[in-house]
């Protein structure tokens, strides 16, 4: 294990507000039995709570940020799926890497999510965290503790966003959500080579077993990245080619189709034309 942790006290590590927001989150039934089976919370959630904001905002408290999940991991697939059982209503996610089910915060609705695929089991905290794809989201909660990964606190305090694992097609969304809606500003300067590396992948979907599905947002995440500045003028190479942008050069002249790729490198000539 490469990435080292910290281990702290849940009640000496969180400011009494976020503090009294994980005794109320201890509350949902789901939550609490699946701690109590071993199960830890990791990612977004102990994240907010560590820099003591309120969670009703990581739920959605406001309309224009996306609202939160409980992700709750396990150290094999019939621990999640034995703490699922005393729990009705669970439903395979969205992504197929998690069962689900609902419950309520503070007047707010919330999913709760089991991890339970097989790729996304690990033997430990520790194990699960180093796999995250932010240093950011390194952080775990379980019944009695709380485990940062070293560096968070600096990152955090700079409001740096610090990229470990380019492997997920969502990384590209995740970093345009984190960017804009979970105070981060921007990204450090040692993960430009794993940005590189998903911008590489972006480019030809190169991800093993991973469905359209999982890959149709690709496009987006790309060009919501190059609008926020965050891709270097080489790497827009990869997407020649790849995405077309419409440009309607008056309300009522024709509209032309350009090459995405080489107007935003700034080659908007003529020969950008894609035939369609």
């Amino acid at each position: 294990m490469s990435q080292k942790f910290i281990y702290k006290s849940i009640e000496s590590s969180l400011t009494p507000e976020s503090h009294a927001d994980f005794l109320c989150l201890l509350k949902i039934p789901a939550i609490a039995n699946a701690l109590d089976m071993g199960g830890w919370i990791a990612g977004g959630l102990p994240r907010q709570l560590l820099l003591g904001l309120p969670l009703t905002e990581y739920f959605g408290g406001d309309s224009n940020v996306r609202a939160g999940d409980v992700d709750i991991f396990f150290a094999s697939v019939d621990e999640a799926n034995r703490a699922a059982a005393f729990e009705k209503d669970f439903q395979p996610s969205w992504g197929g890497f998690a069962i689900e089910t609902q419950a309520r915060f503070a007047h707010r609705a919330l999913k709760v999510q089991f991890v339970n695929h097989p790729d996304k089991i690990y033997k430990s905290v520790e194990n699960s965290l180093e796999n995250f794809d932010f240093l950011n989201c390194m952080v775990g909660l379980t019944r009695d503790k709380l485990i940062v990964a070293e560096g968070w606190h600096e990152v955090e305090s700079a409001k740096l966003l610090k990229i470990c694992n380019a492997t997920s097609p969502f990384l590209g969304s995740r970093i345009n959500k984190y960017l804009t809606e979970r105070g981060l500003e921007n990204i450090s300067a040692d993960s430009q080579e794993n940005l590189t590396a998903w911008l590489c992948r972006a480019s030809n979907q190169d991800y093993n077993g991973v469905t359209q599905k999982h890959a149709a947002g690709l496009e987006y995440a790309v060009k919501k990245l190059e609008d926020l500045g965050h891709i270097k003028r080489e790497d827009l190479l990869f997407f020649i080619g790849k995405y077309k942008e419409h440009i309607k050069e008056s309300a009522y002249g024709e509209t032309k189709v350009f090459d995405w790729a080489l107007r935003r490198i700034g080659k908007s000539t003529s020969n950008n034309l894609m035939n369609v």
